[in-house]
């Protein structure tokens, strides 16, 4: 597991955003995100709300489902 290099206070989550079915990973402290594909750094992480909003969707974790680390 990773721990967020945003913040550095909580290891990030792998989720899937349902209603576009994309995978990312989520710090649960500081909602830094990124997408599957995407080197984890400090300088390229997007919002989570800003993500889900750019998305029409609602800035909230019920939009997502966490995965397990084999998913």
């Amino acid at each position: 597991m990773l721990i967020c290099p945003r913040c550095e206070q909580a290891y990030l989550l792998k989720a899937k955003i349902n209603k576009i079915n994309e995978v990312i990973f989520l710090c649960e402290e500081c909602e830094a995100m990124w997408l599957e594909n995407q080197d984890i750094d400090l300088l390229n992480f997007v919002d989570f709300g800003t993500y889900l909003a750019s998305h029409n969707l609602q800035p909230l974790w019920d939009e997502v489902d966490i995965l397990n680390e084999t998913d």
